[in-house]
């Protein structure tokens, strides 16, 4: 059976403090949206996404949020 080539996540080849960046603002997403401030969560997810869109945490729950506010074409493209 043939190796299969491997490729690196697109927020693996970031720079080390990017990606702590990214994973800083992922979380300050996340305590807004559990906090109930879904615009403010909603723009650091998109945020997130302008940096890495296939963040699959930042795109997950963006999906949920989108759910949260009714809009559910968003959602379900999104989750």
């Amino acid at each position: 059976m043939a190796k299969q080539k491997r490729y690196p996540s697109p927020i693996s080849s970031f720079l080390p403090g990017r990606r702590q960046r990214l994973q800083d603002m992922l979380a300050r997403a996340i305590r807004h949206h559990r906090a109930g401030h879904l615009h403010q969560a909603e723009t650091l997810y998109r945020q997130v996404l302008d940096q890495d869109p296939h963040q699959a945490d930042a795109l997950h729950l963006l999906g949920v949020l989108a759910s949260q506010a009714g809009r559910y074409e968003m959602a379900i493209a999104l989750i």
